[in-house]
């Protein structure tokens, strides 16, 4: 009896433990998303960068000779766009954009995940006069920003590359954002499609076995 009581509380005590690190013991780990048929819109791989992610079984491969054609998804504030590489720049982003494309989303090899990860604290823009009389002739600092581009195999949602990349079009908005009434004093500077392409072209026009 003795025995048993104490093979009793091991196993109580292994539950303790158990229940103490729920993740290891009773949740299977999150799963990728696969999509066993190929896209049919560039917004179908916004799920590429949403969740734990998403792959197309069917989609080409990252491999061989160049054009690598790749999908950029970019969210402005809470809504993903989806963007053609060779269009960035040139198309509008965010809710209720149309951007136009070259690229059959068929086709796609890659998507590049863009986030921001905020201001770049040490390093400061020009300022911008404004004459209009509700900003009072008050200076308006630009503020460049960083951003990362996680690129993904499309194929297997494998990690291809990161970049991190600093806005560099600091140039004086025709209009600026406003909070209250009142324009912010800081106004974030844009990233150019020239620089866009400068990172991630070297990735569709690698040459791959």
């Amino acid at each position: 009896m003795r025995y048993g009581i104490r093979a009793w509380a091991r196993r109580l005590a292994g539950t303790a433990v158990c229940m103490g690190t729920l993740v290891a013991c009773s949740d299977s780990p999150p799963k990728l998303v696969t999509v066993s048929q190929l896209p049919t819109e560039f917004d179908q791989l916004a799920g590429v960068c949403q969740g734990h992610g998403q792959a197309y079984s069917a989609a080409p491969a990252y491999t061989g000779p160049p054009p690598h054609p790749m999908a950029v998804v970019v969210t402005d504030r809470t809504t993903p766009s989806v963007l053609d590489l060779d269009n960035y720049g040139s198309a509008p982003t965010g809710a209720g954009a149309h951007p136009s494309r070259n690229t059959d989303p068929g086709m796609v090899q890659l998507v590049a995940c863009q986030t921001d990860e905020g201001p770049a604290t040490d390093v400061l823009g020009p300022e911008c006069q404004y004459s209009d009389r509700t900003i009072a002739d008050t200076p308006i600092r630009m503020i460049p920003e960083w951003f990362q581009f996680t690129i993904y195999s499309l194929r297997t949602h494998t990690v291809v590359g990161t970049e991190r990349v600093l806005t560099d079009d600091t140039h004086c908005p025709p209009m600026l954002d406003v909070i209250r009434g009142r324009p912010a004093p800081r106004q974030v500077a844009s990233l150019s499609s020239d620089k866009v392409h400068e990172t991630l072209d070297h990735y569709t026009e690698a040459m791959l076995p």
